[in-house]
């Protein structure tokens, strides 16, 4: 049997449309689970670069299926601003009926040199959010930040919001 490819795995699921991991597994796509939240459950494609979300089973169905619409639509839209595009994965697939969503694999688990220290995985998220939001003040305020990191943010508990105390660069 020839390794299962993304384009592949896409060509099979656009064809038959599979709903949950064991309809998978009938198409010869091997899955296997990695997380789940409130509203869908992740599964890693093996030996691609994808993975599924597929509604909650045991819950409300149909949320679920809005939740996975709502989140699609809103790749799309920020996908029209040029430069939201390296903060979005790519959308390979989605089924509104059944609420299946293909989408890019981002794995952030090796350890990596950020400012001149190995990093953990969390600490490349923070990094990550810290940088995107210095890009976001700078398209809407024109003011360039270089210096938002975890060590310049607070978060003020009382009104339950973060707090930039360092602005200086």
């Amino acid at each position: 049997m020839r390794k299962m490819t993304a384009g592949r795995v896409l060509s099979r699921v656009r064809k038959q449309h599979p709903a949950r991991p064991e309809d998978f597994k009938k198409l010869g796509i091997v899955v296997k689970p990695i997380g789940a939240g409130a509203f869908r459950t992740v599964y890693r494609v093996k030996d691609t670069p994808l993975v599924v979300k597929f509604p909650l089973p045991g819950t409300d169905f149909v949320i679920n299926k809005i939740h996975s619409r709502t989140e699609l639509g809103r790749i799309k839209k920020f996908r029209r601003f040029g430069w939201m595009r390296k903060y979005l994965p790519k959308v390979y697939y989605h089924n509104s009926k059944t609420g299946v969503s293909i989408i890019e694999y981002v794995d952030d688990s090796k350890k990596l040199i950020l400012r001149g220290v190995m990093s953990t995985s969390q600490q490349q998220r923070m990094q990550g959010m810290c940088d995107m939001v210095q890009e976001l003040i700078y398209r809407l305020t024109g003011t360039k930040m270089t210096d938002i990191t975890d060590d310049n943010v607070r978060f003020d508990q009382r009104r339950r919001v973060a707090k930039l105390i360092d602005l200086a660069y």
